[in-house]
């Protein structure tokens, strides 16, 4: 699960624990609404995923941003 805060694990060094898989992708914002609609850079593919509030003011169409894919969830990070 996904949240907004960090956390910080104190384990010892040989202790073994999962690390979620995150790939960083760049888009550019074709519209914005209930969900965002953003187009991958790379293979422009067109994507619709939610957007953090306080990054919804900032984005206007056409303008790019930085989207992690973690694991199946998609969230836009800030704008570029």
């Amino acid at each position: 699960m996904i949240t907004e805060s960090k956390k910080v694990f104190v384990v010892p060094g040989h202790e073994r624990f999962e690390v979620p898989l995150v790939i960083k992708n760049k888009g550019q914002v074709l519209s914005i609404g209930e969900k965002v609609s953003v187009m991958n850079l790379e293979n422009f593919e067109t994507i619709e995923m939610d957007c953090p509030e306080e990054l919804k003011s900032q984005l206007q169409e056409n303008s790019n941003v930085e989207y992690w894919d973690i694991e199946g969830t998609l969230v836009i990070k800030r704008t570029l």
